[in-house]
């Protein structure tokens, strides 16, 4: 009999990670769903551990593995949009925990975000300020809030870009900027505002 082959989907959404085995004729082979701890920190900004989500992730395979007996021809990634955070590209190693998506600011902290140039900036032009700002109001907190050591390795990006950078054994083809962080923060046109990166004090090559 032969083996049959499928696409590995692989999704974060509201705190969990879910595997999922598909044919190519879209018939879901099997899946299964992994909750991730969710901490929050002095501020009550919400946080995960990335390599929780790697563990999750390689869990979810083998218990897939285990029970269907098949060939995995391709793998697909999806992140829901907010989930920031920096690591270092040499070592692929996180230097934050990765930010949650749909999180709000304590009040104090909040108008500082509110007065702070770069809400300004993205206050002028409204495509580049989404709905809920999540990813906004994520990159600009890591870029105060958090602290680590700046060196020419280090990136921010989606969890989606580490994860992809992760699976395909450190691949500089995997460092692309998610659809979120190019529609809705850091892009004028097909380049990045260095107006708004000024403001963050980031510089272009720590994003990819």
């Amino acid at each position: 009999m032969a083996i049959k082959s499928v696409v590995c989907t692989i999704s974060v959404w509201d705190r969990s990670v879910r595997v999922s085995f598909i044919q190519k004729s879209l018939r879901i082979v099997g899946e299964v769903s992994l909750n991730l701890t969710v901490t929050s920190n002095e501020h009550g900004m919400h946080i995960i551990d990335p390599f929780e989500v790697t563990y999750c992730i390689r869990s979810g395979i083998q218990q897939l593995l285990s029970t269907h007996s098949v060939n995995i021809s391709n793998i697909c990634v999806a992140v829901m949009p907010g989930y920031l955070m920096a690591w270092d590209h040499d070592t692929c190693r996180p230097v934050t925990d990765c930010l949650c998506s749909n999180n709000s600011l304590p009040k104090d902290v909040y108008q500082l975000f509110k007065f702070s140039s770069f809400y300004q900036l993205l206050s002028e032009h409204p495509n580049q300020l989404s709905t809920d700002h999540n990813v906004a109001l994520n990159v600009w907190y890591l870029s105060k809030y958090f602290k680590y050591k700046s060196s020419d390795s280090v990136i921010i990006s989606g969890l989606d870009t580490w994860i992809m950078y992760f699976l395909t054994g450190y691949s500089p083809d995997s460092l692309v900027s998610s659809v979120d962080m190019m529609s809705e923060l850091l892009f004028d046109g097909d380049d990045w505002d260095d107006p708004l990166l000024k403001s963050l004090k980031l510089s272009r090559s720590m994003f990819p």
